[in-house]
């Protein structure tokens, strides 16, 4: 464990006051990768976002992937969630292998999920649910399926949609500026931000959305005679239409239909 605290020690005392990008490769004391790790950072003290009402968020992390190289996403370490259907469907009887992957705006893919062996008795569909929270950064998944291990092919992609959780700092009963807490994924518009509170009224904000996350709050009206601790509620996020998925046969709330 030292030699891993030294090595953190190390970016952090160069990338002082500065963003900055952590790379490289993570290693235990015995030289050996550390395999799927996660790399918490947590600024000592907080501060606004230049040119708006937002607080920087106070905390980021980054992941190891399996060779313990440092990744901007965490590989998925849980089997597909899969459900069989039979009486719709062309998928024939048999045995089919099924994994999947996240993958970031710049649709950067991934490890594959440990693979889920299934079998149909006769002909029907299967089902691929995406996992109940999905990480930081994960714009969506995609599903590979086929019946020769290791050989799964693509069957298309899945949105994660995670709306943001963002606090109010208060002020005199104003709300001054927003914190953003979890930045949200997935999201194709801007959430619309509802303030309410026991006393105040008054208040509004607007969610600024980058590559499927909030990236800044900016407060409008300030509001008067708030408690500390109003509640900011965030709804919608997601534009028109729905998104496709090379070789799925259909998509309903992030489900996929694989069809090999």
């Amino acid at each position: 464990m030292l030699k891993i605290k030294a090595f953190l020690l190390l970016i952090i005392a160069t990338t002082t006051a500065y963003a900055g990008t952590v790379t490289g490769t993570l290693q235990g004391p015995s030289g050996l990768p550390v395999k799927n790790g996660t790399l918490n950072f947590v600024l000592q003290q907080a501060g606004l976002i230049v040119g708006a009402g937002s607080v920087v968020p106070t905390t980021a992390s980054c992941h190891t992937s399996a060779d313990g190289s440092v990744v901007g996403l965490p590989n998925p370490l849980t089997l597909p969630s899969v459900a069989i259907t039979y009486g719709s469907g062309t998928m024939a009887a048999g045995i089919y292998y099924v994994v999947f992957t996240f993958y970031d705006a710049s649709f950067n893919l991934t490890l594959a999920s440990p693979e889920l062996e299934v079998q149909l008795t006769s002909t029907g569909s299967l089902i691929i649910s995406p996992p109940a929270t999905f990480p930081p950064n994960a714009v969506g998944m995609t599903v590979f399926a086929g019946t020769v291990s290791g050989a799964e092919t693509a069957q298309g992609n899945g949105s994660g949609l995670v709306l943001p959780v963002i606090h109010a700092v208060v002020t005199g009963g104003a709300i001054v500026a927003y914190q953003i807490i979890n930045a949200g994924n997935g999201l194709t518009a801007a959430p619309v931000l509802t303030i309410t509170d026991s006393s105040g009224s008054g208040a509004t904000a607007a969610a600024v959305v980058s590559a499927g996350a909030v990236t800044q709050v900016n407060p409008g009206s300030a509001g008067s005679g708030y408690s500390s601790t109003p509640t900011v509620t965030a709804s919608g996020g997601v534009s028109s239409g729905t998104a496709g998925g090379g070789g799925a046969t259909g998509n309903n709330g992030g489900r996929l239909y694989a069809d090999v």
